[in-house]
């Protein structure tokens, strides 16, 4: 009896160690060769998110929501300042992306042929949307 339940101890043991090594392993893939980095992410709602992510050097500012992304715009990489890290930065670097986004459509609207009405800078939209989750 002894011996089963030594052996079942063993095995057990066995199959912790290798789950823990197998998700420390996991963790430790280089960062350095990824094509996509996630710059920044702000919640807009309860399941939309707008992201700024890198790809091949240029910053393109995403719309999630489930079952669909989509391109909001393509930007130059911006300074940031700080390093990408989730919370009040992150917000702060999607509010500048789009930001510099929303001044390039405009430029861009304003150089057409015919001029558009003017739309509030999406920047100022997603501090309202930002400010609206926040009221209790």
């Amino acid at each position: 009896m002894l011996q089963v339940t030594f052996g079942l101890l063993l095995v057990l043991g066995l199959i912790a160690g290798l789950a823990w090594a197998i998700a420390r392993l996991g963790r430790l893939r280089p960062a350095s060769n990824a094509t996509v980095r996630v710059i920044a992410a702000a919640s807009v709602g309860p399941r939309e998110r707008v992201a700024v992510v890198e790809v091949a050097g240029q910053w393109l500012v995403l719309g999630v929501a489930p079952g669909s992304v989509r391109l909001l715009d393509k930007t130059a990489p911006q300074p940031t300042g700080f390093a990408a890290t989730p919370g009040d930065a992150a917000t702060s670097a999607a509010t500048a992306a789009a930001t510099t986004a929303a001044a390039e459509a405009s430029a861009t609207a304003n150089a057409t042929a015919t001029p558009l009405p003017p739309l509030p800078p999406f920047a100022a939209w997603l501090q309202r949307a930002l400010n609206r989750k926040q009221v209790p």
